[in-house]
């Protein structure tokens, strides 16, 4: 269990905080508790799934969680995607959303492997809007569940690894986090292309794109933000970018253009397969994390620490967001799509 020994006061809000992009597995039960039950920090969470793969069945997620809704819980569904193409594959994909919206799932989650290393019954690569895909999209336009999807990863992680780029002494210890090779690998760009048709094609579908956009470049966010009223992003392992130059000019922009279209999420993780943040020894504290993502929203300090110790030494400049945009990006735009939080 985590410490919970920080300073967490907000710098300026005050009001209540859903953090809608969380993993908490069974073995993390008394980690999520402390965070729920500390008045400081969030009164709600989104709890996504435990990393594993292939994803629990929602039956068993839920069965985890039986008292997710009395501890202000909410769960999403991570379909397995694996059997793309097999016999009957598409009706077990709705049926398992079906059902787990019955057992009240607040929204599906779609993890990155699709469209870089997912492969279809065939052996071949799933593309991000592949067609064969269409009776999940619709299957939560229907139900009216939230898509959450994370495709592609950082640019840096489909670079050169060497001492140029940001994330080389991450990429050396983790050389699992590399998709360089184009001949294993599709490029980033043709990833965020197959994105973009995918929630254009899909307009009666919410889609949010986890990690401010999934990694695309910040124009690219505010063009899609701007063209698809379906589309949403969060703010999820984005801090470091958000209070650095030029990514910080741009993203004040689309704070105050969209406030109604990000949510706030911090990626906390603490599960068997993996925990963010972490530096290799005891678990980083809980309020201090969330004490970094006050200061970065509510701020203008322009000494921020980075929020992980793989990242470059670099101080942030905080966002100094206005009262009513600090209000949305907490609290409302995720009690909005995923109503099923309490918080």
């Amino acid at each position: 269990m985590d410490e919970l020994t920080a300073d967490v006061r907000h710098p300026v809000y005050d009001g209540p905080v859903i953090d809608a992009h969380t993993h908490f597995d069974a073995a993390a039960r008394d980690c999520a508790l402390a965070v729920l039950g500390d008045p400081a920090l969030p009164r709600g969470v989104v709890n996504y799934w435990d990393l594993r793969l292939p994803p629990p069945s929602f039956e068993r997620w839920a069965g985890i969680w039986p008292d997710a809704a009395a501890l202000g819980m909410a769960l999403l569904h991570a379909p397995d995607l694996s059997g793309v193409g097999a016999p009957g594959f598409a009706a077990a994909l709705v049926d398992g959303v079906e059902r787990a919206h019955a057992l009240g799932a607040a929204g599906i989650k779609v993890w990155k492997n699709l469209g870089l290393t997912l492969r279809d019954a065939r052996g071949e690569l799933v593309a991000v809007d592949d067609a064969r895909l269409g009776p999940l999209w619709d299957a939560a336009a229907r139900l009216g569940l939230p898509v959450a999807i994370h495709v592609g990863d950082p640019p840096d992680f489909f670079a050169p690894v060497e001492p140029s780029n940001e994330r080389y002494l991450e990429l050396r210890e983790h050389p699992e986090y590399w998709f360089g090779d184009r001949t294993r690998f599709p490029a980033l760009e043709q990833i965020h292309e197959q994105f973009e048709r995918l929630v254009a094609g899909r307009p009666a579908t919410t889609f949010v794109g986890l990690h401010f956009g999934c990694f695309m470049p910040l124009d690219d966010v505010a063009r899609m933000l701007a063209e698809r009223p379906n589309y949403m992003v969060d703010t999820a392992t984005r801090t470091f970018d958000l209070g650095r130059e030029p990514m910080r000019g741009a993203a004040l922009e689309i704070f105050a253009r969209w406030p109604e279209r990000i949510v706030f999420g911090t990626d906390l993780i603490r599960t068997g397969v993996y925990d963010l943040p972490a530096d290799g020894g005891p678990r980083t504290d809980a309020r201090a994390f969330y004490a970094h993502h006050w200061r970065l929203f509510e701020s203008g300090d322009r000494d921020i620490p980075r929020p992980f110790a793989f990242l470059p030494d670099e101080p942030l400049h905080g966002l100094a967001l206005p009262p009513r945009t600090l209000r949305l990006l907490y609290h409302d735009n995720a009690a909005r799509i995923f109503p099923r939080v309490v918080g």
